[in-house]
């Protein structure tokens, strides 16, 4: 499957929140408490998806999308506030897992940072969820051992840190 990277838009906050909510109701169940991902929508997330997108700033949204207009994936990145690079969120529809879309974006959200000037970046996941840190593992990243508690819904979660150097060189493609 091919898949084509290009930045967000506006008009893409649906599929996004779609997305969004699908991928968080499949990996985290049993992470996350029942009660929260079963009460999640995508239409109640898409007017903030919408806005997030309308902004301008250094928060920067990729899609990864198949020929016929489809996103498979997406993820974000930023600058933080103190200069380091971040992988804010990444999310791919779990129907199309394996399929290259999720690489794809993470790929181009690391040249961006990169191309920003950034020599490093970080991510922070939940300690539970070894899916998503088989993929930075195998694409890298290490955690650095910090570790912090995230609170949704008065649930503590155990999320770490994970930190990548930036090579001057990325693929240019998935």
């Amino acid at each position: 499957m091919t898949w084509t990277v290009r930045q967000a838009e506006p008009a893409d906050a649906a599929e996004i929140a779609r997305i969004n909510v699908l991928s968080w109701q499949y990996a985290y169940r049993g992470i996350v408490a029942d009660e929260l991902l079963d009460q999640m929508s995508s239409q109640r997330r898409a007017p903030g998806w919408e806005t997030w997108l309308s902004r301008p700033g250094a928060d920067t949204v990729f899609v990864a999308e198949d020929r016929t207009g489809r996103i498979g994936a997406y993820c974000a990145v930023r600058e933080n506030q103190d200069g380091t690079g971040e992988l804010v969120a990444h999310y791919g529809d779990p129907k199309l897992w394996g399929t290259g879309a999720g690489r794809a974006v993470h790929h181009a959200g690391l040249r961006h940072l990169a191309a920003l000037g950034h020599t490093h970046a970080e991510l922070w996941v939940f300690q539970a969820n070894m899916l998503a840190r088989n993929f930075y593992r195998a694409h890298g990243w290490r955690p650095d051992g910090a570790v912090r508690a995230d609170c949704l819904q008065e649930q503590e979660i155990p999320t770490c840190r994970y930190r990548l150097r930036l090579p001057s060189y990325l693929p240019r493609t998935a």
